[in-house]
């Protein structure tokens, strides 16, 4: 076990395994040494649509901005790089937003589409099937915590649209 996923004893246990690829489902930047003793890559669940959402909060940034219909709320599988969310992109999928929906159901639901993904993408590297595409920078922004007014706008967008995203209800952060 180690406290930094970059800490030197991680690339040796990656170097001592050999892996023919990794799944990462965890948060923070990957750094090159470790990306290149991970065999075919490190594959990555991501809670929002990319290349146009990376980053945080990229579940309730496509509803301020009122592209949860253009856009889409979804997953996306990618292979990481050493930036943030901008690796080449295996598959996305789309998260309906349910009527009754709160921020909090809306995020439970992602759940089973992040294993899903992560289950595929290691099925398609054990077929070589795995054919990740590049993103174009251009095409996304890289987005950060949301402040609790623009939350606050989500929770009644998503109200609006038939969720239950109001002030008490399950997923309210107003105490952020």
């Amino acid at each position: 076990k180690v406290g930094d996923h970059n800490d030197p004893a991680s690339l040796a246990a990656l170097e001592a395994m050999r892996p023919d690829i990794v799944a990462f489902t965890g948060g923070g930047i990957i750094r090159e040494r470790l990306i290149g003793a991970s065999g075919r890559g490190i594959l990555n669940p991501h809670m929002g649509v990319l290349p146009r959402y990376r980053g945080m909060d990229v579940v309730e940034w496509p509803i301020l901005e009122d592209e949860q219909e253009r856009v889409g709320v979804g997953a996306t599988l990618h292979l990481m790089d050493e930036g943030i969310d901008t690796g080449p992109i295996v598959r996305s999928v789309r998260v309906p937003i349910a009527r009754g929906d709160s921020v909090e159901r809306l995020r439970k639901r992602f759940e089973p589409a992040l294993v899903d993904l992560i289950l595929e993408g290691v099925r398609a590297a054990r077929d070589d099937r795995l054919e990740p595409q590049p993103q174009v920078e251009a095409d996304g922004h890289q987005y950060f915590m949301m402040h609790p007014r623009f939350y606050e706008q989500v929770r009644h967008r998503l109200a609006e649209i038939g969720g239950a995203g109001g002030p008490g209800s399950p997923g309210d952060r107003s105490d952020r």
